[in-house]
């Protein structure tokens, strides 16, 4: 994080330039009424939350310490409380310095103090996102949104903008209000974002942006922002994910030698990587279970599910204990299981996964697994306790699939119309998902018209299953977890 001398630093140096005295002319002091809100995002009145540590430091600015340092000694010690206090008055002292300094010189000499405008950028949101860390400790989602709330339009600028746009949709889908988070990034959809530099706040927002677009971009347009991320100097493990949603990407939409393309690429960046460093790093052992999901697909090679296996294992014994975390590791566990042919050991991973969080996706996938052992009783419980209309789009193929294998074992021409008329609504630009729907509606509109029997449709829609449902990626609830949910059996 930058330091409060760095910046100095950076200030001085435009000060001294042969502008000075147009610049101290300028130069004016940001003034915070008592009664006026913090600029730190509390809600308090700034009398009652920064002013004291600010004034502090004014009085004594060559000795005052650098308070995002002090805070971040807390942090560690795990005294939240007073992190939070000293995160506070560092993003307070940075948003005053900002309108003190970095606004006159922008009108002054723009050329001359971009610098400073885009270190003022970065500082703001990386102090945000450590304050963030000792709120969330505190389990204090709702100061979060509070707090990324007040940060709109602290600075006028594209980048800043994505930035706190896409960590507002993070922390909004983390606390179940995913269409809230989506409708905040819908704008970036017809437009094109600005470059994303480098950083740390550059990785954590294309993170999320990626995430939660991916699906619904066309595929060119996500493919020219990966590409363009990837010319820039991420460090990487940032480079393992921008590949891994380039292989998604290519696969979803049929292109499967740049999907191979892609994946060897990532397989070249993994032997920078030696084993220590993987178990070093938690933004690698994070991330690497979501690669090795997609290598284990495009190179259909199983090693990389053990491998996946053993990271999560790792992280499950390692890492937060957060519930939605726990959640997310046991079902990337179970999906890797069902891969591997292993379900029973895939059903015990599923259900840990849903007794930590009982997101829609983990439930679909204990139905899918109760396909695969045939029991249809739990299965269809497991779709009963799902609100179907509540899916999102990509989500309701998965639904939809397993009902159609539940009206053909069960010989249920009710729910066959059903499921039909639901598929039909589907509305999908990926070719890959458009495959799915017209082969199960085939299977089914067979069936309506007693056509031909239901075992044997039932045999089709498993060969047709073992075809052409594969595991897709599928980490923070974000992708298909469509999967070969049944094979055909000898009996067949």
């Amino acid at each position: 994080m930058l330091t409060y001398g760095f910046r100095w630093s950076m200030v001085g140096a435009l000060a001294a330039t042969d502008r000075r005295r147009y610049m101290k002319k300028i130069l004016s002091k940001y003034k915070i009424g008592r009664n006026d809100a913090c600029l730190c995002g509390s809600g308090k009145k700034y009398k009652r939350c920064c002013q004291t540590l600010i004034e502090e430091r004014e009085k004594n600015f060559r000795n005052a310490p650098d308070y995002s340092n002090v805070a971040k000694d807390f942090f560690k010690k795990g005294n939240f409380i007073e992190a939070e206090k000293f995160y506070r008055a560092s993003l307070t002292q940075y948003i005053i310095w900002y309108y003190e300094h970095t606004v006159p010189f922008m009108k002054g000499a723009p050329d001359a103090a971009k610098d400073l405008f885009s270190t003022d950028i970065e500082a703001i949101n990386e102090i945000a996102d450590s304050l963030v860390r000792t709120l969330y400790s505190q389990k204090k989602i709702d100061s979060i949104h509070l707090l990324y709330s007040a940060l709109i339009g602290v600075i006028d600028h594209p980048l800043y903008n994505f930035y706190i746009d896409c960590q507002r949709a993070f922390w909004l889908d983390y606390a179940n209000r995913k269409t809230e988070a989506e409708e905040i990034l819908a704008i970036y959809t017809d437009k094109e974002i600005c470059k994303i530099p480098a950083t740390y706040m550059g990785e954590r927002s294309l993170d999320t942006y990626l995430r939660f677009t991916f699906l619904k971009l066309p595929a060119v347009k996500s493919l020219a922002i990966i590409e363009k991320s990837l010319s820039e100097n991420f460090k990487t493990p940032f480079k393992l994910f921008l590949l891994t949603y380039k292989t998604r990407i290519a696969f979803l939409h049929n292109d499967i030698e740049m999907a191979k393309k892609s994946a060897k690429h990532i397989v070249q960046e993994l032997k920078k990587i030696n084993e220590k460093d993987i178990l070093q790093d938690s933004a690698l052992h994070i991330l690497l279970p979501d690669t090795y999901q997609m290598l284990a697909i495009i190179l259909q090679n199983s090693t990389y599910y053990n491998k996946l296996i053993d990271i999560c294992t790792h992280n499950l014994r390692h890492e937060n204990k957060d519930g939605f975390f726990v959640a997310i590791q046991n079902h990337l566990i179970s999906q890797a299981y069902i891969s591997l042919e292993k379900i029973e050991k895939a059903k015990e991973y599923i259900i840990r996964a849903i007794e930590s969080d009982k997101r829609f996706e983990f439930q679909l996938d204990l139905a899918k697994i109760n396909l695969k052992l045939e029991n249809q009783s739990e299965a269809l419980a497991a779709l009963n306790d799902i609100n179907y209309n509540k899916l999102p789009e990509e989500f309701k193929i998965d639904y939809l699939s397993y009902c159609t294998d539940v009206a053909l074992t069960n010989k249920d021409k009710k729910k066959a119309a059903e499921t039909e008329k639901l598929l039909a609504a589907v509305k999908t630009s990926i070719p890959y998902f458009q495959t799915l729907i017209n082969g199960f509606r085939s299977l089914l509109l067979d069936f309506i018209a007693s056509k031909q029997e239901g075992e044997t449709l039932l045999m089709k829609l498993r060969r047709f299953a073992a075809e052409k449902l594969i595991l897709q990626p599928n980490i923070c609830g974000i992708g298909i977890n469509l999967n070969d949910i049944l094979k055909p059996k000898e009996k067949d």
